[in-house]
């Protein structure tokens, strides 16, 4: 077996929901390489992480060379990984981390990874797959959707072929093959990190107006949002200010702002439509509203134009959302 280890020379940006989570703990970045799915019966052939190192970023692959090494690349494995206590994976969660686990059972190895202490990027994906407009959260799509181009063009699947072709020919040109390979699904793990600054901006509405004389911070998490009974409701928070307590009601409309709280509940009509690809539709109707809403709808949907849509199927359409909540604020409150 060999430990191939490699220095990154680039920096890792953590974003700042995970900098409270990852506080003071040794973390790495983790993912295996395998002979198929089987736990009991394939192989690991290939374990990559990703590390600090006096500030520096390694990437070490534990490599067998033969399949009758893997008990010793899982001991080497077990030595080294002792010192962290987080790993960040994608599907770890799921395969990784139950077949490293298996393994160590197998060959009567006394470790085991926890997967509390483990951070599966595939779960965030997948949770908030809808709103990040993906189709799928396979490992590519998600590269895809971040701007990532490997230059790694095998599939997980073709390297397995090629580990086997290796395995008669030890030809040193496959075996790089397979080792790139790993080493980008590592190397790229932590440019998947940005999905959490990509997914707090699409979650949140985030509006900054002047209201006399005080610039307020308006946010509303849409992941709160509900609809009843052709009513739209958002809550969100505002900058504390010695504004007073602002109540607007209206057939259809409420608005209610606690400035000194910094709290704030708005609920206008919406209605409910098919469109043209029979998918359900939210939307506003300007003509419902006793104030003027100059907005348009942004999408490229053949609507009437005193129709905004708001939310299609399960995904709102943030763009159209707010402007209409900006107009609001700054014709209803001013």
């Amino acid at each position: 077996m060999e430990i191939i280890t490699n220095s990154v020379q680039e920096q890792i940006k953590i974003p700042n929901y995970l900098k409270t989570v990852i506080d003071n703990r040794n973390f790495c970045f983790l993912d295996i390489e395998t002979t198929g799915f089987n736990r009991e019966k394939d192989k690991i052939i290939l374990i990559g992480i990703m590390y600090f190192n006096n500030n520096e970023i390694k990437i070490s692959q534990f490599f067998a060379n033969s399949l009758e090494e893997e008990k010793e690349i899982l001991n080497k494995f077990a030595e080294f990984i002792a010192q962290f206590d987080l790993f960040f994976t994608f599907n770890g969660n799921i395969f990784d981390i139950p077949f490293i686990n298996s393994k160590f059972r197998q060959h009567k190895l006394e470790y085991f990874i926890d997967t509390n202490n483990s951070i599966d990027l595939l779960k965030v994906v997948r949770k908030h797959k809808n709103i990040l407009g993906l189709n799928n959260c396979k490992l590519k799509t998600v590269e895809k959707y971040l701007g990532i181009n490997r230059e790694d063009k095998i599939s997980g699947k073709e390297s397995i072929k090629m580990y086997f072709e290796y395995l008669k020919t030890k030809n040193e040109s496959i075996k790089k093959i397979i080792l790139k390979h790993n080493y980008e699904d590592i190397y790229y793990l932590h440019k998947l990190l940005n999905i959490y600054e990509i997914i707090d901006n699409l979650n949140n509405l985030n509006l900054t107006i002047n209201l006399n004389n005080y610039n307020i911070n308006f946010s509303f998490d849409l992941n709160n949002i509900s609809i009843k009974e052709n009513n739209l409701t958002l809550t969100g928070i505002t900058s504390k200010c010695t504004l007073p307590n602002y109540i607007y009601y209206e057939d259809g409309f409420k608005l209610e702002w606690i400035a000194k709280e910094g709290n704030i509940n708005i609920s206008f009509i919406v209605n409910i439509g098919m469109l043209t690809d029979n998918k359900k539709c939210y939307y506003l109707n300007k003509d419902d509203y006793s104030f003027a809403i100059t907005s348009i709808d942004e999408t490229n949907y053949n609507i009437p134009e005193n129709y905004i849509l708001l939310k299609i199927e399960d995904k709102i359409i943030k763009k159209n959302l707010q402007n209409v909540v900006y107009e609001i604020l700054t014709n209803v409150v001013k």
